[in-house]
């Protein structure tokens, strides 16, 4: 099913002002996109999650009258050719004014922003080298993200819903955010999960060269892990001797000597 959200990410050690021109770009690149494939149709793009430890920000098209929905797709859809293109090297298949936006949000990629990554509830590219009107030469072979089947465990953060169910989990190894995107019809089984930490299964996308997850598609189950209970600790009481027991490299030292 379509989805009326965009998802701009930028990964590094990101600095306010590199932020700042993004975001201020892809309000501009919208409404560029909106005047050339959505024309009469006025979208606002509210911001649904803001992710600070990814920079990572996801905005939704919110229209006034229903029928204008159906154009709200068309821009999200034409937002991932433009992320295609520049992941390629190449200039989005749109006019000057959609190029030049485009092109200012890959200009922010610099010593400290190593990557820009144009995401939707379907697919993500990344780009991690500026694109220039210029020096423009499609690659022969651009790097995508790996994709497969896995797990990835971390806390649910920023729930939202409309025609896909979204939300972000931040991983339990690296802390950074991954957007996760489920069903509708699953905002039953997750109104309980929010803020806990759960172990999330479907098709995970991955960062090329760090192989940190990055999205989680077509997922087949939330499971929640368990919080330990009030005074659990008590329970380990014993297994460790006390006053006389042996110290552990001794006992590290009979084990290596055996």
């Amino acid at each position: 099913m379509p989805d009326d959200t965009i998802t701009l990410a930028l990964g590094g050690d990101v600095r306010l002002d590199a932020f700042a021109t993004a975001i201020g770009r892809l309000k501009n690149l919208l409404d560029a996109l909106t005047r050339e494939v959505a024309s009469g149709a006025r979208i606002d793009w509210v911001i649904s999650a803001l992710d600070v430890s990814s920079a990572l920000t996801t905005v939704r098209g919110d229209v006034s009258k229903p029928e204008f929905l159906p154009r709200v797709y068309r821009v999200v859809s034409a937002y991932e050719e433009v992320g295609e293109a520049l992941h390629a090297g190449q200039l989005p298949p749109f006019s000057e004014a959609v190029t030049v936006e485009a092109l200012a949000i890959t200009s922010v990629l610099d010593d400290h922003v190593d990557q820009v990554r144009f995401e939707t509830a379907l697919k993500e590219w990344i780009i991690t080298s500026p694109v220039s009107v210029m020096e423009t030469t499609p690659l022969s072979q651009p790097t995508f993200a790996p994709v497969a089947y896995g797990a990835v465990e971390g806390r649910v953060q920023t729930l939202t819903s409309r025609d896909t169910l979204r939300f972000t989990l931040y991983d339990t190894l690296n802390d950074r955010a991954v957007s996760c995107y489920m069903a509708e019809d699953a905002v039953e089984t997750m109104r309980d999960v929010w803020g806990r930490v759960a172990v999330v299964e479907g098709m995970v996308t991955r960062d090329p060269s760090s192989g940190r997850p990055l999205s989680v598609r077509g997922i087949r189950e939330v499971r929640v892990i368990p919080s330990g209970t009030p005074g659990g600790y008590r329970d380990a009481m014993g297994s460790v001797p006390r006053d006389g027991g042996p110290r552990a490299e001794d006992v590290i030292r009979l084990l290596r000597d055996a």
